[in-house]
């Protein structure tokens, strides 16, 4: 969290500086990624304590696992701006 934070301060440093508005948007696409991996290594953690825990009857399990895919699905990596603003998400 530090290094992309660090890297946060060094895009706010070129949007100061006037930096060309490609290689800015291409340092915001990096943070972006960055910070989409942080989602999915927590989401992952959440996961894996969920499985440890699991009973093989437990409907609690079910809508944890629902409620974290629906996460996924309904925009916790990408919000719902990028894709009104840009077109959709990177790829």
């Amino acid at each position: 969290m530090r290094c992309i934070a660090g890297h946060l301060r060094g895009v706010g440093g070129m949007v100061e500086a006037g930096t060309g508005w490609k290689e800015t948007v291409t340092q915001i696409r990096a943070v972006r990624g960055a910070l989409n991996d942080v989602v999915l290594i927590l989401l992952a953690e959440h996961l894996a304590a969920i499985v440890a825990g699991a009973q093989s009857d437990d409907a609690a399990i079910d809508l944890t696992l629902l409620e974290t895919k629906s996460a996924l699905l309904g925009g916790l990596v990408m919000d719902g701006a990028e894709e009104r603003s840009f077109g959709g998400p990177d790829r």
